[in-house]
């Protein structure tokens, strides 16, 4: 049973999250400045972006409302 919901969030990750992050690392020249680094702690997907010395967090459990915040701070970079 634990595993199906683990490829549930996996799906979800790979659905919402990546496609994000793809085509931000596709459209911009100044990404190789940055860092980031995705993990999952106590069931909550954690993104932390690293840019020059700041480093920003983004972490929900809904996968949906991180990709949203993450899509939002991308473009601003």
């Amino acid at each position: 049973m634990r595993e199906k919901g683990m490829n549930n969030n996996v799906m979800e990750y790979t659905k919402s999250i990546l496609p994000i992050l793809w085509n931000f690392l596709d459209t911009r020249r100044n990404a190789f400045s940055l860092s980031i680094n995705i993990c999952k702690i106590d069931g909550e997907l954690i993104i932390s972006i690293i840019n020059e010395k700041k480093i920003t967090r983004f972490k929900n459990k809904e996968s949906i409302q991180l990709a949203k915040n993450l899509n939002t701070y991308l473009e601003s970079c």
